[in-house]
């Protein structure tokens, strides 16, 4: 008897793990055809041991970032509000790739706008990143452009493009 709730726990697992998989594919691909029609053409790494990946999410800018403007989320961001992006405000030129590093240990996204903005996450909009994916995306414009996490709207951050 033991054997067969064992069986149906086991079952009930693998049933639980492949919906949730297949939800997160869902989401994953909604966001990849979001990002396509709006003609976002963004990066996200992954560093795994010392090697480190780049998979380019939609065709478009170089896989590896110039490194001089890399923010951030740092321990414990979820608590921090407007002190979770390190540097922030984060000023760069008109051309320049920002790359955010995920230096937490729980999830985070990076989304242009405020919370609840009907233009929230029209300029960028990094998938979930976990503990060490990072995210690039160019600025082509000048201006004042805000942004927080989905996953935790306290988090606020600015970048500042100047020409």
């Amino acid at each position: 008897m033991n054997s067969g709730r064992h069986h149906v726990f086991v079952a009930l697992s693998v049933l639980l793990i492949s919906t949730i998989m297949s939800m997160s594919l869902t989401l994953y691909s909604n966001h990849l055809l979001t990002a396509q029609r709006n003609g976002q053409t963004n990066n996200v790494t992954m560093a795994n041991n010392s090697k480190q990946n780049s998979i380019s999410i939609i065709n478009g800018f170089s896989l590896t970032s110039n490194g001089d403007n890399n923010v951030s989320i740092v321990p414990d961001a979820s608590t921090l509000d407007d002190k979770a992006f390190q540097p922030d405000p984060i000023k760069i030129k008109v051309g320049d790739n920002i790359t955010w590093t995920n230096n937490d240990t729980i999830p985070h996204t990076i989304t242009s706008g405020t919370e609840g903005a009907a233009n929230a996450g029209s300029e960028f909009d990094s998938i979930i990143l976990a503990t060490n994916q990072s995210f690039e995306h160019k600025f082509v414009s000048k201006g004042e452009f805000p942004y927080f996490c989905r996953v935790h709207p306290n988090m606020v951050g600015e970048v500042v493009v100047a020409d």
